[in-house]
């Protein structure tokens, strides 16, 4: 269970074709405490001392039912009405209409670059749609919040949406920076980030009429942003698109798309994402006409940068000067004693020949390899003798039973150390980054490491320093991996995985 789960309380010893006494959603977890959110206006619980209650995870087909209600809608409003011209023009079934000239802006964020600034105007000026292709690091976020201020400025009613809490909720937190910016957060507040409960519909109720608020919702909203939008499936995306009659587009196909678990559903196109789609085909030949890039990338250091903007962007990536050539000897608390073990961006630990192959458990379909926990541990624990926080190291691997595996080992330890999966820490960033690429077999198979978003996704979350862990004789025979082991050996250090590993 996690924070946002549906739950059902019933007494422990009902059978489990009993109905829950009541359904409510989680709003916490710690390991001692699960806190649950009830509906005070249908739920009225009466629980006795003397009886012991259990709670039980239920499946949601709430998901399901909006996405099948938003293809009804989608197939209805194609017909007629001002939602026609936008359905058509994403469908290729008509052009995209001539631009607008407006050019008077007066930027409320002063640090946005020229591609930023660029973008946000290219955006107000679309007629139907504008897609802002935002590579790792590029101030998505940022250039997204300025383009919602110059909406609001210019009179427009703007619906924001993203497939997850966490990403509204972020952008949510920086609006409300903006007092010029009347912001309402809609859904459930238990899903919410404490900070911004304040601007949920809830909290507005109380403070206005109920009436006059939905009223304001209801109305028709002009632009539609969808932010980090690679990362939803298509039919999401039109649940927000048809509350208007403009839309833009911000994320990027490069990274990771949602996890389809249905193998014919991603067969049958559930995997391709609107943005992927509309990049590919609607607009291949009028790229330029729909698509702003950004360029500059505030995140990592121009090396380890380097190797996705010349595989995955054509080379157009730039590293901003404020982090192009930072490393971790520059971190305050980084001890001067060890600074040529914090001055080089890039470490390659190669297993090849270390014998640590992957382990083979018919229980588990996920991966797992001891050797390579054991040398994320001593790697870890090195680091961290260097002077770097626990709280700035990330370790990450494509792989849940491999994750599991490192958090036994480490977060007992240090509680501000964070392990996922490159899935989960997708649009996350830390300091150091250590991947743990798991695969080591006779068969030389990588299995889904050949995804090349989920590579690039693992590669571009850190900052100043990454550590790739790997059998190179293995995952070397995909051909997109071993362009990041070239990178590695012509930009990084290496070093044989047999120094992390105790005698055996």
């Amino acid at each position: 269970m996690k924070a946002g789960s549906i739950v059902g309380l019933t007494l422990t010893q009902s059978p489990r074709s009993d109905s829950s006494l009541s359904e409510g959603l989680v709003s916490f977890v710690n390991p001692w405490k699960i806190e649950v959110v009830f509906d005070e206006y249908r739920d009225v619980i009466e629980l006795s001392d003397a009886h012991i209650y259990k709670l039980t995870k239920l499946s949601n087909d709430v998901t399901y039912r909006r996405l099948k209600s938003a293809l009804e809608d989608l197939l209805e409003k194609s017909k007629s009405g001002p939602w026609q011209r936008l359905i058509n023009t994403l469908f290729g079934i008509e052009d995209i209409s001539i631009p607008g000239e407006y050019d008077s802006f007066k930027f409320g964020n002063k640090k946005l670059d020229d591609y930023q600034k660029e973008a946000v105007k290219f955006a107000l000026n679309q007629k139907e749609i504008a897609i802002i292709h935002g590579p790792p690091g590029t101030g998505k976020t940022t250039t997204v919040v300025e383009l919602i201020i110059q909406a609001v400025r210019q009179g427009l009613k703007v619906l924001v949406t993203a497939p997850s809490n966490v990403a509204v909720d972020n952008i949510t937190e920086r609006l409300g920076k903006y007092q010029v910016i009347d912001i309402i957060r809609i859904g459930h507040p238990a899903r919410f980030l404490p900070q911004v409960r304040k601007h949920s519909l809830d909290f507005r109720i109380e403070e206005y009429l109920e009436t006059s608020i939905r009223s304001d919702i209801n109305n028709c909203l002009f632009l539609e942003c969808m932010h980090f939008i690679y990362q939803a499936i298509e039919a999401a995306c039109w649940i927000g698109i048809l509350q208007g009659k403009r839309c833009v587009l911000a994320g990027d196909h490069l990274q990771l798309p949602p996890t389809i678990l249905s193998r014919e559903a991603a067969a049958e196109g559930l995997k391709i994402t609107l943005m992927e789609r509309l990049m590919k085909t609607v607009f291949e030949w009028k790229h330029n006409e729909v698509v702003k890039m950004l360029h500059i990338q505030y995140r990592m250091h121009q090396d380890i940068m380097a190797w996705s903007s010349e595989t995955l962007y054509a080379g157009q990536l730039e590293a901003h000067h404020s982090v192009a050539t930072h490393l971790l000897k520059d971190l305050k608390h980084v001890a001067v004693e060890y600074v040529e073990e914090t001055n080089f961006p890039l470490l390659l630990i190669d297993t090849a020949g270390c014998d640590v192959p992957e382990l083979n458990n018919p229980e588990e379909v996920s991966k797992a390899n001891e050797g390579e926990v054991e040398i994320v541990v001593n790697r870890v624990e090195e680091l961290i003798s260097y002077g770097v926080k626990p709280s700035d190291i990330a370790v990450i691997s494509p792989y849940n039973f491999q994750v599991k595996l490192i958090r036994l080992q480490l977060c007992s330890r240090y509680f501000d150390l964070e392990v996922k999966t490159v899935d989960g820490f997708q649009g996350r960033e830390k300091e150091v980054v250590i991947i743990s690429m798991v695969r080591s077999n006779l068969k030389s198979s990588v299995g889904f490491l050949a995804e090349i978003r989920r590579i690039n996704v693992a590669v571009t979350r850190a900052r100043r320093h990454l550590t790739v862990i790997c059998d190179t004789a293995t995952v070397c025979t995909d051909k997109f991996i071993k362009s990041m082991v070239d990178h590695l050996h012509k930009k990084g250090k290496i070093r044989s995985g047999n120094q992390y590993l105790v005698e055996r």
